[in-house]
């Protein structure tokens, strides 16, 4: 049983992180299923790691440059993994737009490797968007704060394997919602949620839970009404999205 609870923890680090993983965890489909359980773990570790940077490189070094080293870190931890889906998601939408078969060519853009005008858009503006954020809660003594950004955004990740289909029945990612107990998966999600009210006053909680609700229920109409479920290129652009408007939001409420 601990072999499988460390197997699944390592695909999850495997997956959301660019860290080194020893021995190269193998993906076989119970494993991956519970992978899912650990998302918000990993976001803690992720956060740990932003945290750390930005407050070490703040003893040393102008507010300026701490943030532009804090959202560099923040960027390779994850390998640009979730930037990625945002600028498949922002080519892929705008560009099949009016089409006739709306949901064929959305599919065929996400697959194209290459990246399109409103990918660099979408992306240069999210990266903008967080820096300033990054300033702003250090600038107001909030980074006690920046973890709930990488922790709640997958834990949304999680409630969107639970609420929505995967598109590709022959994905990656529809082999991950076909494994992950979902009973499980509900305890965890419910367990990160709570165990976050304990660090933030009740009014901050309630304003990121409706937030967090907002997007998720607002991505997945598009995504159902578009694609008639989610890809993997979604699940990373909600994890943006949800990063940045959870930000946007404690920088609101202490504001």
């Amino acid at each position: 049983m601990a072999t499988n609870v460390t197997h699944s923890l390592r695909l999850a680090v495997q997956f959301l992180t660019r860290l080194p993983v020893a021995g190269c965890p193998v993906a076989d489909g119970r494993a991956l299923g519970y992978s899912l359980l650990w998302y918000p773990a990993v976001g803690l570790l992720i956060a740990a790691i932003v945290t750390v940077t930005a407050v070490l490189s703040l003893a040393v070094l102008p507010t300026m440059i701490a943030a532009t080293l804090t959202l560099i870190v923040w960027v390779a931890v994850t390998g640009a993994l979730h930037l990625d889906g945002l600028g498949d998601c922002a080519d892929a939408w705008v560009g099949a737009h009016g089409r006739e078969e709306p949901r064929e060519a959305t599919l065929k853009i996400l697959k194209d490797p290459r990246c399109g005008v409103m990918a660099v858009v979408a992306i240069t503006l999210a990266l903008l968007l967080k820096f300033s954020l990054i300033i702003t809660m250090i600038g107001h003594d909030l980074l006690a704060h920046l973890w709930l950004a990488p922790v709640l955004s997958r834990t949304m990740v999680l409630s969107l394997f639970l609420v929505t289909r995967y598109v590709n029945a022959h994905g990656l990612g529809a082999e991950l919602a076909d494994q992950l107990p979902r009973h499980h998966a509900t305890k965890v999600f419910a367990a990160s949620w709570l165990a976050t009210l304990i660090f933030v006053p009740v009014a901050l909680w309630l304003l990121l839970a409706v937030t967090s609700a907002l997007i998720l229920f607002g991505l997945r109409h598009l995504t159902l009404a578009r694609l008639g479920g989610f890809t993997g290129d979604g699940a990373g652009a909600l994890i943006e999205i949800q990063e940045l408007a959870i930000m946007l939001s404690i920088v609101a409420y202490w504001l």
